[in-house]
């Protein structure tokens, strides 16, 4: 499998995602009652939006830098740089240490050094830090964006579109617990997200 960490802003404005769509009362409580629906569906660790994730997505794009800093890094393996990625999902979307007392989450400098140290690459803190602003990492991160967006003649936002995404390629969809539907009624378990153990 091959990481490409691209800037989430200007995919969700390619796929016309609206980022006010929480404003309507009715609207939230749709998307939190879906969230949660995913969140069983597919068996992993997410808690409710933070309040200011919006205000915070341009912050978040830094967590890409951050990820393209590092598969850029020479001495960091796969399996670092998959850490480093889980540890950003968990802190962003599953560890309530993260949030306030009212839910908000600020995406800071701070925030980046803690998620680097959970992933095991404390050590490597201040090489990712002083790269992740450079211009070769921010070149590397616009023209894997630019093409993405190139290349993919629809764009596919969001996991509940997996099964769209199959029907387009031609292929076949076996759910998000393939294993599990088909022993339905027995004890066994299909891990779709094994990445979960490192959260």
């Amino acid at each position: 499998m091959q990481y490409k960490p691209v800037l989430l802003g200007r995919l969700l404005r390619q796929a016309n995602v609206r980022l006010d769509k929480h404003k309507s009362k009715e609207r939230a409580e749709y998307n939190k009652n879906d969230l949660q629906r995913g969140k069983d569906l597919f068996q992993v660790p997410l808690l409710e939006p933070a309040l200011n994730f919006t205000e915070q997505l341009q912050n978040i794009d830094n967590c890409q830098r951050i990820l393209t800093a590092a598969k850029l890094h020479p001495k960091i393996s796969v399996k670092e740089f998959e850490e480093l990625m889980f540890a950003f999902y968990k802190s962003l979307h599953a560890d309530q240490s993260f949030r306030s007392d009212k839910n908000l989450i600020h995406v800071d400098e701070n925030f980046i050094k803690q998620v680097i140290a959970n992933s095991n690459l404390r050590e490597k803190t201040d090489i990712l830090l002083s790269t992740y602003k450079s211009p070769e990492t921010k070149e590397f991160l616009h023209n894997e964006t630019a093409r993405a967006l190139e290349k993919g003649k629809t764009l596919f936002f969001g996991s509940d579109r997996l099964e769209q995404l199959a029907y387009a390629l031609d292929k076949e969809y076996l759910g998000v617990n393939p294993k599990l539907s088909q022993n339905k009624g027995t004890e066994d378990h299909f891990d779709h997200h094994a990445y979960i153990e490192h959260c």
